[in-house]
């Protein structure tokens, strides 16, 4: 989404470049393609890499599953996550 390589998991996306708008497409991607709900704010908050995944982890692990909605997540193949 950043158009930009990032060096490491580490790397402030902010200071990159990415701003709000970016990052909710990048929560719809991430959504779809693991089938899970995280919540918008807590994901924004999230500056790094490395911070989103810890949130997303901890979602998979405590939070809504969106295949107790009737979704489920995409296939390697339809989904391609860059940011």
């Amino acid at each position: 989404l950043l158009e930009q390589p990032i060096a490491s998991v580490n790397t402030d996306l902010y200071a990159r470049g990415a701003h709000s708008l970016l990052m909710i497409r990048a929560l719809g991607m991430i959504r779809e393609r693991f089938a899970i709900q995280v919540e918008l704010k807590p994901f924004l908050e999230c500056a790094t890499i490395r911070e989103q995944a810890m949130l997303i982890e901890r979602e998979e692990r405590t939070g809504l599953l969106l295949d107790t909605l009737g979704m489920q997540p995409a296939s390697d193949n339809d989904v391609e996550l860059v940011l």
